[in-house]
């Protein structure tokens, strides 16, 4: 066969394979994933089958298939015991840079399979590269194997964390047998793959034209597996997972550091102390992406998409909508950095200097409970997890197998509170994250008729939203003596735009915020109510919420500033003076005016 036959087919099933994996691996898929994956593995498929075709002549199957075989191995390892671990309850995920290392990976084998031809120095290299591929992919089999789920951050932790000696104590666990059995078979895959390697290793007179070919692409597939900004190898499942905790353990050694040199320090008190016999419950619910542009308790809507919260608002005694929110970033970590801490755009402190909402309230005197949603981990979760991890209890559904990933689920857990203590609550939602059609069960869908319309996707998943915050509401009402609630969103989102990490117009961050206090907290607390009616109309950027809880909860310290409070008559932010972009944008710049109509279409 000629070069261009053998292009084609090495083409063909490398681009079959990345979609049959891409397709049936992951879930939750939106159309513009799968044509921006589309579009990369048909750029690395046809870089990985250059090798094949410009040394057709030269190359057999027999030369590559062990390289075919490891590398397909690592291509669906992860991706497969992932989906294995999480298909029922999970409603998205995307592992696409496995599949793209392992098309990669067999472009690289193969050029260095042809190199060593004229280099037969090459082919221990070969061998050793196979081999630490192959022992990567078994080890995470095995794991699966005796746990029945994918290696994960508690897994890895444990892993990064073990000495020799505990090895070796794990080792002596088992009995002897299993032991001896899986040394035999490591053995056995290392002699045979050294032996096959060997066997079809031969010197051969290349042209110098292919060898400086086959050496540039060598470069090219080195470059992009390991040496990019944005390099595959790092994004891929395991070694993702394996920084993500490296990253977790080192973040999270200064924030206990320095928080228990703050905490020796820290002085609350409160204008009205907890009573021990009539307890109460505070509630923080945190949204994600959620645009009051598109919310119809804020803006006129083609159809309701906030059905209890609209019904609420007409109390106005008890239900406070701030029209005028917005988020100081439009991605979560930048804001919840801020909105969870002392740190704002208006003060020089850092994350790890500034004391957190959970800090003040346990020194309160409050009982801390944190259920997420969102990641548990990870290089953009980090801070928030430290955050969340300071509760008395914290607990995410990703780490739970057994849950559904939709935000309703986390009302399961509200059980967990006494309502014989004073109890603070934070519910923090997957809201309306992209892709939004994974954000609410098929079978709540009440836009099914439009399935395929970005907007009303969005539409829908604020209409859950609401949903879920009702059905929270009620149960705390009910069985954990509420007495204040308050909503808002990390930032907001554009549905009918494209996503970006960069700041694009005052849209996604215009975000829904309400406040619900019962006759108990008003009575309780006369001036901070009437202070947040006075307030309800001003301007207000979420990286001031640690101040807001600081002042609906009329805490005392010296690590509280009043007038930066919405809860105090001395509020002193206005339109002018507020920012947001991480302090680079005034909101003053916003013209609302274009975005009117923006509800109506």
């Amino acid at each position: 066969m000629n070069g261009l036959v053998i292009f084609i087919i090495a083409f063909s099933l490398c681009y079959a394979t990345s979609w049959i994996c891409y397709l049936n691996l992951n879930r939750g898929i939106s159309k513009r994933s799968i044509h921006q994956q589309g579009f990369r593995f048909a750029t690395t498929s046809i870089l990985s089958a250059l090798s094949d075709a410009l040394a057709h002549q030269y190359l057999t199957i027999e030369a590559i298939l062990s390289s075919t075989l490891v590398a397909g191995l690592w291509m669906v390892t992860y991706p497969l015991l992932y989906h294995l671990t999480n298909r029922k309850t999970a409603s998205d995920y995307d592992h696409f840079m496995d599949i793209t290392f392992g098309i990669y990976a067999w472009g690289c084998l193969t050029a260095l399979h042809i190199l060593s031809m004229a280099a037969p120095f090459l082919v221990p290299l070969i061998i050793a590269i196979e081999l630490v591929m192959l022992a990567i992919c078994i080890f995470q089999i095995g794991y699966y194997m005796m746990y029945d789920v994918c290696l994960d951050a508690n897994g890895m932790k444990t892993i990064q964390e073990t000495h020799i000696n505990e090895i070796i104590e794990f080792y002596h666990s088992f009995h002897p047998a299993k032991v001896l059995s899986v040394l035999v078979a490591a053995i056995v895959a290392i002699v045979a793959l050294c032996r096959w390697n060997l066997s079809i290793s031969h010197s051969e007179s290349l042209p110098t034209w292919l060898i400086v070919a086959e050496a540039l692409l060598l470069v090219i597939y080195l470059y992009y597996l390991f040496f990019a900004k944005r390099n595959v190898f790092s994004r891929t499942g395991l070694v993702t997972l394996w920084r993500t905790i490296k990253d977790y353990k080192q973040r999270n050694y200064i924030y206990r550091e320095k928080k228990e040199k703050r905490l020796q320090a820290l002085e609350v008190s409160s204008a009205v102390p907890l009573n021990e016999e009539r307890p109460k419950t505070i509630v923080m619910v945190i949204g994600e992406s959620a645009s009051r542009d598109y919310m119809s308790a804020f803006r006129p809507q083609p159809r309701e998409t906030t059905p209890w919260l609209s019904e609420l608002s007409k109390d106005s005694r008890h239900c406070l909508l701030v029209p005028n929110a917005y988020a100081c970033a439009n991605q979560t970590v930048p804001t919840l950095e801020r909105a969870l801490t002392e740190r704002n755009q208006y003060n020089d402190k850092t994350f790890y200097d500034s004391c957190s909402i959970i800090d003040i309230v346990r020194k309160m005197g409050f009982a801390t409970h944190w259920y997420s949603n969102q990641g548990h981990l990870g290089s953009a979760d980090t801070p928030i997890t430290l955050v969340a991890e300071s509760c008395d209890v914290a607990k995410w559904t990703k780490q739970d197998l057994g849950k559904p990933q939709y935000d309703e689920t986390l009302i399961d857990f509200l059980d967990e509170l006494d309502p014989q203590k004073n109890n603070f609550l934070v519910l923090h939602l997957k809201g309306s994250h992209f892709n939004f059609t994974n954000r609410y069960p098929a079978s709540y869908s009440e836009a099914s008729r439009t399935a395929d319309n970005t907007v009303e996707q969005y539409r829908t998943s604020l209409h859950y939203t609401d949903h879920v915050l009702q059905t929270a509401f009620e149960y705390c009402k009910e069985r954990l003596n509420l007495s204040a609630m308050f909503y808002f969103s990390d930032h907001g989102d554009l549905p009918m735009g494209r996503r970006s990490p960069n700041f694009r117009g005052f849209g996604p961050v215009r975000i829904p915020m309400f406040i619900y206090c019962s006759d108990r907290y008003i009575a309780e607390h006369p001036d901070r109510y009437e202070a947040m009616v006075a307030n309800k109309e001003k301007h207000f950027t979420n990286d001031l919420i640690y101040d807001f809880v600081c002042g609906l909860l009329d805490i005392q310290s010296d690590h509280f500033e009043p007038t930066d409070s919405f809860a105090y008559q001395s509020y002193r932010f206005t339109r002018d003076m507020l920012l947001t972009n991480e302090g680079r944008t005034p909101i003053r710049e916003d013209d609302e005016q274009m975005y009117q109509e923006v509800g109506r279409k």
